[in-house]
């Protein structure tokens, strides 16, 4: 039996398009595309900040829900390729609604 089936390639293809994405937020402070981080990399190292605060707190948060919390929050920015910043003018609950609808 294969470790991993078709959904979950899908999925892990689908996660990786985040390498591709730039937070825009960075762009519009005038930040050079070089220096901005993916909107992978800002899961990546938010993950990192709740493990170690969750250690260094002794907080007993469940890390593997936060994980997925932190994730699921900017899966609609690789549907979209883009991600909207409340800097540009927009409402975060709008925001988030457009991305997913």
């Amino acid at each position: 039996m294969p470790l991993l089936n078709n959904q979950d390639y899908e999925f892990i293809e689908f996660k990786n398009r985040l390498k591709t994405v730039v937070r825009t937020g960075w762009r519009e402070i005038g930040i050079p595309d070089e220096e901005v981080e993916s909107v992978y990399s800002h899961i990546a190292s938010t993950k990192d900040l709740v493990a170690d605060f969750d250690k260094k707190y002794n907080l007993g948060l469940d890390l593997d829900k936060m994980f997925k919390m932190i994730t699921i929050k900017e899966l609609p920015k690789a549907y979209t390729q883009e991600e909207k910043s409340v800097i540009a003018g927009g409402s975060s609950k709008e925001i988030n609604k457009n991305i997913i609808n």
